[in-house]
């Protein structure tokens, strides 16, 4: 079945909306990287001087949601005075690639999704690392915290990363 999701030229273009995941069907709102309904939503009330750059940043956003400048983009929406978007944008990036980071007794326990490329480099970079089975975390040493940082970077390079419920960048 050859859709209009599936086509190759859509590959450089915005195909489902950054903030609610539904496919995006009429033009202005491929431009933009939100359906009709969201962007009324986040854009209500908001500054209309920066709305063609916010509709760049968000569009640029939809179309590589795994790209290292997603966390510089969402920052930029927000500075512009988009705050309920970019807020709204961290949610819908964050669900089920959030790499969550949480001090322990012992050093941290980290819950990342699986990348063979997190583990390889957990193996080479952490000594003392291990799979907690029950908990479902990585339990890694704080004697190697370094290790731990790189690994990340390594592995999941812009994406969300929850360090004691705040988001930040892993770069």
């Amino acid at each position: 079945m050859n859709t209009y999701e599936a086509a190759p030229a859509t590959a450089l273009l915005a195909t489902h909306c950054a903030l609610c995941g539904r496919p995006l069907l009429d033009a202005p709102s491929v431009e933009c990287g939100m359906g009709p309904v969201c962007r009324a939503k986040a854009l209500d009330g908001a500054p209309e001087a920066h709305r063609a750059e916010v509709n760049a940043l968000v569009a640029r956003i939809a179309a590589r949601p795994d790209a290292a400048t997603v966390t510089a983009d969402v920052a930029a929406v927000s500075a512009l005075g988009y705050v309920r978007l970019a807020e709204r944008l961290v949610e819908r990036l964050a669900e089920g690639r959030t790499v969550a980071v949480e001090r322990t007794a012992e050093g941290y326990a980290v819950r990342a999704p699986f990348s063979e490329t997190f583990r390889a480099a957990l193996g080479r970079l952490c000594w003392g690392r291990r799979w907690d089975r029950e908990a479902k975390v990585w339990r890694v040493p704080s004697a190697a915290r370094a290790g731990l940082w790189s690994a990340l970077r390594e592995a999941f390079p812009g994406a969300p990363l929850l360090v004691e419920g705040r988001v930040v960048s892993i770069a």
